[in-house]
């Protein structure tokens, strides 16, 4: 969603009186709030629903798992998030790269093997390096 759309000036009025009417309930005004970002963050593309709420909840599932093992098993717990995240953003970065030498190499009758969607369709997820960034440094910090 655009700034300058009519669609987020008519989200926007919706959301502030509401948002000012829950400030004395805090916990209802956070929740409100966190809704709000989450319908603003997959307006474009629904389907990044799931991908915020998943690059944070690998985050804290990442502190809780070395919070209770030692050794070994936390040094790899740790890598396999942060693998998660590297591959995460290359995923995203070169997807279409990878799909056009894979075509390259096989031919067009590989296209059929793949997915069809392009760069173009499949949009880069705003913030995506940086709630991806965040959630590699608050699981590091805590390790």
């Amino acid at each position: 969603m655009n700034f300058i759309t009519p669609a987020f000036v008519c989200f926007f009025l919706l959301f502030l009186p509401l948002w000012w009417g829950l400030q004395r309930c805090g916990r209802l005004s956070a929740l409100l709030l966190l809704a709000a970002g989450l319908f603003f963050y997959v307006y474009a593309v629904p389907v990044y629903l799931l991908l915020l709420p998943g690059v944070a909840l690998a985050a804290w599932g990442t502190v809780r798992l070395t919070e209770r093992c030692s050794g070994w098993l936390r040094t790899a717990i740790l890598g396999a998030d942060v693998t998660l995240h590297i591959l995460l953003l290359a995923f995203f970065k070169y997807y279409e790269r990878f799909l056009e030498l894979v075509l390259d190499v096989c031919g067009t009758e590989a296209h059929h093997l793949l997915f069809n969607a392009t760069l173009s369709e499949l949009v880069f997820p705003v913030g995506l390096s940086f709630f991806s960034f965040q959630g590699r440094s608050y699981a590091i910090d805590h390790y």
